[in-house]
């Protein structure tokens, strides 16, 4: 993604920090650091906020890789900066899952091996309801400060996990986890598809999922390319006021993934996001 896609959302003033993924090449070797792409490069340069580094499991071939790539990721000139464990899609060839690599990062910073103002996130997946969400107990119990989830597609799907982390004790008011909940910036149908099978949603079993997609498909169908790219939107401004207004969650975390997608995020961050910002 070019940097002049994402820089009118990122400069916009309206978001506090910026998940950056995991770009090394599965299986490259750990001596070489933390692979970056430039575009990367360029926006940790001039971002403001929290900077978060994905570390992913699965790319990494064991623990000294994680202990390599962690501390070049601190490296980075920034005031706040973030470590976020995820499991990856493998070929790392280590065998790590994300709470292997998350119980690093918390040994690395009681170590001392970096400051202990870098925080630790965890990802959750609102999606997978219940199972998720024990999941999200074990995580905290391993050192995380924070949650960054996954998009929350379908409301009866997230409102079972949401309940189930509160009464697990993932998710509460003590102040010592956060929770930013993931929001897909949807444009298309085909875009919705893409989220749904990324986060694991079969719309055969799934009759919320289908129901969803199908006033998708007919809406895109019967609307003119403007109004359906209106409906889009409003479907992301429910979604952020859902997000931002959800019992013990602090915040949205947006993932635009496309330019279509950065064009939604800007525009959200130059209206929505400043006037809503400006009244509190």
């Amino acid at each position: 993604m070019a940097w002049r896609v994402m820089q009118p959302a990122l400069s916009s003033g309206a978001f506090s920090g910026v998940v950056y993924p995991d770009f090394r090449e599965k299986g490259e070797d750990a001596s070489r650091g933390l692979a970056t792409s430039a575009d990367a490069d360029e926006s940790r340069a001039t971002s403001s906020g929290l900077i978060v580094q994905t570390i992913a499991g699965g790319r990494c071939a064991g623990l000294d890789d994680v202990r390599v790539r962690a501390l070049e990721a601190v490296r980075v000139d920034a005031r706040d900066v973030g470590l976020l464990a995820v499991s990856g899609d493998g070929g790392g060839g280590g065998g790590l899952g994300s709470i292997d690599v998350l119980r690093e990062l918390a040994a690395m910073r009681a170590r001392g091996e970096f400051s202990r103002d870098v925080k630790l996130f965890a990802a959750a997946n609102p999606m997978r309801g219940a199972e998720d969400a024990a999941r999200m107990v074990a995580k905290r119990e391993s050192g995380c400060d924070g949650f960054i989830t996954q998009p929350a597609l379908l409301r009866d799907a997230f409102a079972e996990w949401h309940e189930s982390a509160v009464k697990y004790g993932a998710l509460d008011d003590s102040g010592d986890v956060t929770c930013h909940l993931g929001i897909a910036c949807i444009k298309s149908t085909k875009s919705l598809d893409f989220w749904l099978n990324l986060t694991g949603v079969n719309r055969s079993t799934s009759a919320e999922a289908r129901m969803v997609f199908d006033e998708f498909v007919s809406r895109e169908i019967e609307m003119s390319p403007d109004v359906f790219h209106d409906w889009a939107f409003e479907r992301l401004e429910l979604a952020t006021m859902h997000a931002i207004s959800t019992q013990y969650c602090d915040g949205a975390h947006f993932m635009p993934v496309t330019t279509q997608g950065y064009a939604f995020a800007e525009t959200l961050a130059s209206s929505v996001l400043k006037t809503f910002l400006s009244k509190k």
